[in-house]
């Protein structure tokens, strides 16, 4: 895979010897960015925020409508996210997925390295929506045994090119559908967006459940902060062009029968966007919608 160009620079928070706190800081800020947006102010009479809340909508809301159609295209009532880190964008639009799709849906959480705690947060946050997830490591090279739509938001950049190839491989072989989003891009915009959104690691500490090691870590001694903006940057020089996941799709056995797109959504209200591919079968069986 000479043609791609892509570098496999270090990321902090991914070596064995990162401590647990700061990790978890940035995996926190890696949500901030998909979920943060500004709050109307309070002095603003109710029409007006509703007409605020729905310009600065947050990235995650965008994400709804590729899910949604994800799940119509597999016939799946189920998400089996890759990655998930902190959780990720769909928890906090899981209900309205479930509005759009017609049906409930199943989410199940996993992670090379898992967050039981969070994700029982979450679970917690949101008592009304099938939130599961998998206590074990899971790789996302070998998920053949796990059905479900996979969805990986923001991850898919970490993967070496032969790992990238086995994730979709390993989706191929089981007959599921694949959604790969990424807020990073290998481009000029990309760079500057990283020191754009480093208010995403400084709020952290006010997010809830507050911890004074956050707050010690990202203002005191601020170490969070510089793990944030060196992965941030990383993440750019690791990103996929669109012309480089082509490549990596066409090394798949099986690729030929599935249904690729692949989108960019341009997000003018804070100058950045995220990209999405979506892979489907071509002759796919619609399943039926049930809980598994």
């Amino acid at each position: 895979m000479k043609t791609i160009k892509r570098k496999q620079l270090i990321a902090l928070h991914e070596r064995e010897s990162c401590p647990e706190l700061l990790r978890i800081c940035f995996l926190n800020a890696l949500a901030n960015t998909w979920s943060w947006a500004p709050k109307a102010p309070n002095i603003f009479p109710s029409s007006l925020k509703t007409a605020w809340d729905k310009l600065w909508r947050p990235p995650s809301r965008e994400t709804i409508e590729p899910i949604v159609k994800a799940l119509k295209a597999t016939g799946s009532n189920k998400i089996l996210d890759l990655c998930s880190g902190m959780g990720g964008p769909i928890p906090d639009n899981l209900s309205a997925i479930e509005e759009a799709f017609g049906s409930k849906v199943t989410l199940v959480l996993s992670d090379y390295h898992p967050n039981p705690s969070g994700w029982e947060t979450l679970k917690a946050q949101y008592p009304k929506n099938h939130i599961q997830y998998i206590s074990q490591r899971v790789d996302a090279r070998d998920v053949e045994s796990q059905t479900g739509l996979r969805t990986m938001c923001c991850s898919f950049h970490h993967f070496r090119p032969h790992d990238a190839v086995g994730i979709i491989q390993s989706t191929v072989n089981a007959n599921e559908g694949i959604l790969i989003f990424e807020l990073t891009e290998r481009t000029p915009l990309g760079f500057v967006m990283v020191f754009l959104t480093i208010m995403a690691s400084l709020i952290d500490p006010f997010v809830e459940p507050r911890k004074w090691s956050r707050f010690i870590v990202t203002y005191l001694i601020p170490i969070a902060p510089f793990v944030y903006l060196f992965d941030a940057m990383t993440g750019v020089f690791r990103s996929y062009t669109t012309r480089e996941k082509k490549i990596l799709i066409s090394q798949v056995d099986g690729h030929e029968h599935y249904h690729w797109e692949h989108h960019k959504k341009i997000l003018w209200r804070s100058g950045g966007g995220f990209t999405y591919v979506l892979g489907y079968p071509k002759q796919n069986n619609t399943k039926q919608r049930e809980i598994r």
